[in-house]
């Protein structure tokens, strides 16, 4: 039973433990965005999601996310902004088909350790829907 709490205990301490080294704030145009990052030694980063919208299903969004180091493409991904690993800040309404949804959470993106240098972090949200209202959409990367 002690194990279990001090596991548990450790998650959540490493969990709220992340620190935000860079953000990309979207317009409402949603272009293609970059941010930029070092790391100053070998480490594994996390990218979040950080949502305010409203929408009426059908609906979906996705971002479309490269890794850059020296100009050179380590990794391609596709993430749902809505299947994430961990959520914080979290307000979720639905009536109906209406939903409303503000949180910050964890993308599935997973890379690895990564080495020491300087990083770009290309980033573009894709939307399919109809009937919506973007009040925030922001990605940030924690180490």
């Amino acid at each position: 039973m002690k194990k279990r709490i001090l596991l548990l205990f450790s998650f959540i301490l490493f969990v709220s433990c992340s620190k935000e080294i860079s953000r990309i704030a979207f317009n409402e145009n949603l272009d293609s965005e970059i941010c930029y990052f070092e790391l100053t030694e070998k480490q594994k980063i996390e990218v979040w999601t950080d949502l305010n919208i409203e929408y009426t299903e059908p609906f979906s969004l996705v971002y479309e996310i490269e890794l850059l180091k020296d100009d050179e493409v380590l990794y391609e991904k596709i993430c749902d902004s809505f299947d994430v690993d961990y959520k914080k800040k979290s307000l979720e309404t639905q009536l109906n088909k209406k939903h409303s949804v503000k949180y910050q959470g964890r993308l599935k993106a997973k890379f690895g350790k990564l080495e020491k240098g300087n990083y770009k972090l290309l980033v573009k949200p894709i939307i399919k829907g109809k009937e919506f209202k973007l009040k925030k959409i922001d990605i940030f990367v924690a180490k």
